[in-house]
């Protein structure tokens, strides 16, 4: 599959080396949006995409997104694309629009700490007791209304 890529930055020309012997007749255009950025570009991709992965269409987006494929999250239909998903498989054709985005990132400066996994448990424990108290309470205070209910019975 051969690239050429339309955007306000000019065109790009990309040629994967591995499929440069597919480049035939076959031309599909895809449309890509990137709604932080408010940018739209046009994919130009020569041969069959059908069995085109999610992670190479990520590779080939990166010169005019601006955003390293691993850092992309890629979506068609409002569905987000697996790396391994081929676009034959959801439907991805000449013309389909696509969305690509910054994948968020958890900016916590407890990422991945114990701290951070301490204090979740801890927090997890404390809503339990609230919890449990909370049954407790309610779970009297039916017995009670069922007392008075069979008392004036």
């Amino acid at each position: 599959v051969s690239v050429l890529y339309w955007s306000d930055r000019g065109a790009l020309f990309f040629a994967a080396p591995e499929h440069t012997a597919m480049a035939d007749s076959q031309t599909n255009v895809l449309n890509v949006i990137n709604p932080a950025e408010g940018r739209r570009y046009k994919i130009t991709l020569r041969g069959d995409i059908s069995n085109l992965p999610a992670r190479k269409l990520k590779k080939y987006l990166v010169a005019s997104s601006g955003i390293d494929a691993h850092g992309q999250l890629l979506k068609y239909n409002g569905v987000e694309l697996g790396d391994d998903v081929l676009c034959g498989e959801v439907g991805i054709s000449s013309g389909s629009t696509l969305t690509v985005e910054r994948k968020p990132h958890d900016h916590s400066p407890y990422v991945a700490s114990p701290t951070k996994a301490a204090l979740e448990l801890e927090t997890l424990d404390q809503q339990r007791e609230l919890l449990a108290r909370e049954r407790s309470r309610r779970e009297d205070a039916f017995k009670k209304q069922q007392e008075a209910l069979h008392s004036s019975l």
